[in-house]
């Protein structure tokens, strides 16, 4: 009988690789309309953040497909090391992008109160 934890690893791995791939790519087919502004800044930080984060659970899943497979330890090991790198640095993206964003947020939420007063002196 399989090993069903690593079965299970193994799967989800895939799984989240191939929908990490379709998410890539349509936030990169959402961005190449839009003007060259803040609000495609904070897109195109959205889709460095997940490339990143796809590295790190490519990493992974090579990690997990090759448990039985006839590869040395030592590519296992890089393959471990890179899935926790590139998690690692994609979470610090993440916290930089977020800083962003709410930066960007209230810079709108202070261009609304302005033409809520303009409307109001009319």
């Amino acid at each position: 009988m399989a090993n069903i934890p690593l079965l299970v690893a193994q799967v989800s791995s895939i799984l989240t690789t191939i929908a990490g791939i379709v998410a890539l790519g349509y936030i990169v087919r959402s961005v190449v309309p839009l003007a060259r502004d803040k609000f495609r800044t904070g897109i195109i930080l959205t889709c460095l953040f997940v490339l990143l984060t796809l590295i790190g659970v490519t990493s992974m899943t090579i990690y997990h497909a090759t448990h039985d497979a006839d590869v040395t330890e030592e590519f296992r090991e890089s393959a471990e090391t890179n899935w926790y790198l590139f998690m690692f640095i994609g979470f610090l993206f993440y916290c930089l992008e977020s800083l962003y964003i709410a930066a960007f947020g209230k810079e709108l939420r202070r261009s609304d109160a302005i033409l809520a007063h303009m409307k109001k002196r009319k």
